[in-house]
């Protein structure tokens, strides 16, 4: 599969089946070879049209490493003009001091994060119950589908 691009829509698969769309917002001037990209709630399947995203629909700004992109997990289905990412991110402070401060995260916890946001996978299951709302971009709320570990099956 090629590497991710600038600009490219993804989809990150859910466990129900659909799939949740994120955009890449910077490849080049990332620590460790990591991928910044934004997630949304949007969802699409492999079969769509990509559509631009608004910051709006953002829901997550994340690094993380570009294996499922190799692999084919998070399948590439178009390129669109990214959003004006600088109104809720500082990107171009962030590239001179090579994302001070910015965790990289596994494609596995990006995976577990965008099912919480949809409500498949339990907002508070890391060991840190925090751990996914410091995830969520400034000012975003807790999305309204996420559900704690007590609001699932036993």
């Amino acid at each position: 599969m090629p590497a991710p691009q600038e600009a490219d829509i993804f989809l990150v698969p859910l466990l129900n089946g659909d799939h949740t769309v994120g955009q890449v917002i910077e490849v080049e001037k990332t620590p460790e070879k990591s991928v910044l990209c934004l997630l949304s709630l949007k969802r699409l399947t492999p079969d769509d049209t990509s559509a631009p995203l608004n910051l709006s629909e953002m829901i997550a700004l994340v690094l993380t490493r570009p294996d499922h992109f190799a692999d084919g997990t998070w399948p590439i289905i178009g390129f669109e003009q990214l959003p004006q990412i600088e109104k809720v991110f500082k990107l171009a402070e962030a590239k001179s001091n090579g994302f001070e401060n910015v965790a990289i995260h596994e494609p596995a916890i990006i995976e577990a994060f965008a099912n919480a946001c949809h409500g498949h996978y339990p907002w508070d299951a890391f060991p840190d119950p925090q751990f996914f709302d410091r995830l969520l971009v400034t000012k975003a709320a807790r999305p309204p589908a996420a559900r704690m570990k007590s609001q699932f099956p036993a």
